[in-house]
């Protein structure tokens, strides 16, 4: 019950910045945002970081830190989603306080022009170098710590919506995680579709009417899954 009076609380505090138009002096940036989820981070012990190309990260840290975390996205700067924001940020309260072994990530990807560069330039399709020239609001950022650095071991994005049954697309581990976590919860259809994809972590989409339900069941089975891998190296 706490985490959802949290979630409640930063959602009802966060959203008016999130839908609003920007007023600051990078327009096409949700300069205030950012600002907001630094102090969200502040009062809630997280950890906040931004990359060299504006990606911020929200760290709560698992049981084991030698697992790379599990990322919970949202496009920061495309206010058109607002069902993608309140999933991210909703997952990520129910999660943030488990005891389970991976450490998870509340994701905002730069997404100027409606395009999502930050998620690109993180999964490897584009170089930030190369945006600078394109994308200048970026290059306020190019001091900060290189994207490479910021591990994922899976990015879940999970968007509240009226979409019955709920749908999942992804790569096919997490697929299967999120049919097996749908198997465990009652009142839960899926309508799923893998794509195949040379990402550089495995990604899902899990959108519906139970998409936070599903989302927050499936990153913990995941959490296990990604735990008994590393103990087969030990």
């Amino acid at each position: 019950m706490l985490a959802s009076n949290e979630a409640d609380k930063a959602f009802e505090w966060l959203l008016p910045f999130y839908i609003r138009p920007f007023d600051s002096e990078s327009p096409r940036l949700n300069t205030p945002l950012r600002k907001c989820l630094r102090l969200l981070a502040a009062q809630h012990a997280l950890q906040f970081k931004q990359d060299n190309v504006g990606n911020i990260y929200l760290s709560s840290p698992g049981r084991d830190p030698q697992l790379p975390p599990i990322g919970i996205c949202f496009h920061l700067d495309d206010s058109k989603s607002p069902g993608t924001f309140e999933g991210a940020l909703r997952a990520f309260f129910a999660l943030k306080s488990s005891t389970f072994m991976c450490g998870v990530f509340l994701t905002g990807w730069s997404s100027l022009y409606e395009k999502g560069l930050g998620q690109d330039i993180w999964l490897g399709r584009s170089a930030a170098e190369e945006l600078y020239s394109s994308y200048p609001d970026l290059k306020q950022f190019a001091f900060m710590t290189d994207v490479a650095e910021f591990s994922m071991s899976a990015t879940f994005e999970i968007v509240k919506s009226h979409s019955n049954p709920t749908l999942i697309r992804g790569s096919p581990v997490l697929v299967r995680k999120a049919e097996e976590a749908a198997n465990a919860l009652s009142d839960v259809s899926i309508s799923s579709s893998v794509i195949m994809s040379g990402s550089r972590a495995p990604e899902i989409r899990i959108e519906g009417d139970q998409a936070i339900q599903l989302g927050i069941s499936a990153v913990q089975i995941y959490s296990g899954y990604m735990q008994a891998i590393f103990d087969n190296f030990d």
